[in-house]
This record gives structure tokens, sequence and C-alpha cells, in this order.
């Protein structure tokens, strides 16, 4: 067996040493890396928990306004809302005649 000189083998235990802080230095990296991501994801909640309430609170003003425009003028709502209807009726009418023709034609 080779006798292994005293430089060898302080090298070898160096290279050890250097494995054994590079592990403790990853573990390390990887704690800072979970604790940066929770509370990324904690600060990403709270955002959108603020976006959806603000979202709520707007349609709850838009519906209450609505409902006090009807209340305010029944008749002139109704008849909007008709003529909405027939519009929405026709543009559906339209596309589907439309649809049929291009059928057709393929």
């Amino acid at each position: 067996m080779a006798v292994v000189e005293p430089n060898v083998t302080r090298e070898l235990q160096d290279i050890r040493n250097d494995l054994i802080s590079l592990r403790k230095d990853l573990s390390e990296l990887a704690q800072a890396v979970r604790v940066n991501l929770k509370d990324e994801t904690q600060h990403l909640r709270e955002g959108a928990r603020h976006a959806l309430d603000a979202a709520r609170e707007r349609g709850d003003k838009a519906i209450h306004t609505m409902e006090h425009r009807i209340e305010e003028r029944p008749f002139f709502s109704v008849v909007t809302a008709f003529i909405v209807g027939l519009l929405a009726g026709g543009i559906t009418e339209r596309r589907m005649l439309m649809g049929r023709q291009g059928g057709r034609n393929s």
C-alpha cells in the first residue's frame, strides 16, 4: 500500500471541511429561500384579498346605484330593458344566420 504524503492528507481534509461548509451554506440558503417565499406568498395573498374586497365593494355600489335608478324611474327601466333585449336578440339572430350561410359556402 502506498504511503500518503502529509500534504495530500491535509488537502483531503480541507476538501472535506469545504464540503461540510458548503452543505451548511446550502442548507441556510434553502431556509432563507423558504422564508422569503412564505413572506412573498403572504404578501400576494393580502394584495389579492384587498383587490377582491375593493371589487366586491364597487360591485355592491353599482348594484345599489342601479336599484336606486330603477326605483326612481321604473317605466324607463322597463323600456330600456326591453330595447336592450331586442338589440341582443337581433345581434344573436344575425350571427346565427351568418353562421348558417358560412357553412353552406364551405
